[in-house]
């Protein structure tokens, strides 16, 4: 419990907390307004960082039904040691399609990693979300799976990437940091949340 941080909307913070009660209310980050992904990972991954700078993130959303849980775990694991041996390394997790969904993004896989275990593929690329026709392609060419929105990174690589190609919201993420510890924390939260970029992590980094 320690470990799990939760973002959320401010108006879902004590329905929250009463559903994890070994959650920390420290490590409940609430937004004031939704500003999709990207600024919610950088947020969490900055604050993560100043206690712990070589962690390892598993980043999932909360609405995921996943099953069996004990292949996630070993997933989990498998992810978790690649990013220990290649800090720079972002992965993301894929699901083998069983139907041409149309709602949802697909990663095209590429070749395998070497020395792994033939679970981790390098991405050649994304595609979002297609047309019905395109979706059947897909799924008989046998090599896009979805993209279900679930990332390990070591936190100073996702925070790299950030700078990297989000500046603007890596400035306003470091304001959001400097009064963290002072009085003016929710002031300076509200004032510079909201004017953050909204995009997701898939559109601001990973593509």
């Amino acid at each position: 419990a320690d470990r799990l941080w939760v973002v959320t909307n401010a108006r879902y913070r004590e329905p929250t907390l009463q559903q994890l009660p070994d959650l920390s209310p420290d490590q409940l980050l609430a937004e004031p307004c939704g500003r999709n992904t990207a600024p919610c990972i950088a947020w969490a991954a900055a604050l993560i960082a100043r206690t712990d700078p070589e962690a390892t993130l598993l980043v999932t959303p909360a609405d995921h039904v996943i099953a069996p849980p004990d292949r996630f775990r070993l997933g989990v694991q498998q992810a978790a040691d690649f990013a220990d041996r290649e800090p720079s390394a972002s992965l993301l997790f894929g699901v083998r399609p069983s139907y041409p969904a149309t709602g949802f993004g697909y990663i095209e896989q590429a070749d395998v990693m070497p020395e792994t275990d033939s679970s981790i593929y390098r991405v050649r690329s994304f595609r979002e979300k297609p047309t019905i026709d395109i979706a059947e392609s897909f799924i008989q060419q046998g090599r896009f799976l979805w993209n279900c929105g679930i990332f390990v990174w070591k936190v100073q690589r996702i925070l790299e990437l950030l700078r990297q190609h989000q500046p603007e919201m890596s400035e306003g993420i470091d304001r959001i940091l400097s009064a963290w510890d002072g009085p003016h924390r929710q002031a300076v939260l509200d004032a510079v949340f909201p004017a953050l970029p909204s995009i997701s992590i898939d559109h601001g980094v990973l593509e």
